[in-house]
């Protein structure tokens, strides 16, 4: 295994829930929604649970607030 390896998440849209990618939940405990593990728009892997945006293309991910402007 390389130790560079990044780890993976899968967040839920509708609540703060996440877990690992490898971890069997297709479905958030807590809310019911379906977990991403991936951006919608560019297929980048989630590596931050508590990021609200895709770090490769920027798009806010689903259920996540959108930033005042």
């Amino acid at each position: 295994m390389n130790m560079y390896t990044k780890t993976m998440f899968k967040i839920c849209p509708g609540c703060d829930y996440f877990c690992l990618s490898d971890e069997k939940n297709e479905y958030c405990p807590f809310c019911g929604d379906k977990l991403i593990d991936k951006c919608p728009v560019c297929g980048e892997p989630i590596t931050t649970p508590y990021a609200k945006y895709c770090v490769k293309c920027g798009s806010l991910y689903p259920g996540r607030e959108e930033k005042m402007k």
